[in-house]
């Protein structure tokens, strides 16, 4: 599912895009899987700047991204 928002970076407003797999907390027989996005996009004032960022930060915008859409399951 296609996902957009936008998150605070500390002060610094982002928009989030990216392919967004819901969350399946599984069954008795599968493991949870799910609840993060891939193909993640950063954008600052319409500006790509995913690759700037390193993996602590993206991981860090990627979590508020997905507890403000509201399915938390990382």
């Amino acid at each position: 599912m296609q996902t957009q928002t936008s998150v605070d970076y500390g002060d610094i407003p982002l928009d989030v895009s990216g392919e967004y797999i819901p969350y399946d907390k599984g069954s008795r027989f599968e493991p949870p899987s799910g609840g993060h996005f891939e193909e993640l996009t950063v954008e600052l004032a319409g500006h790509d700047i995913t690759e700037m960022l390193s993996e602590e930060a993206i991981d860090y915008i990627e979590k508020q991204a997905v507890e403000k859409i509201g399915i938390w399951g990382l």
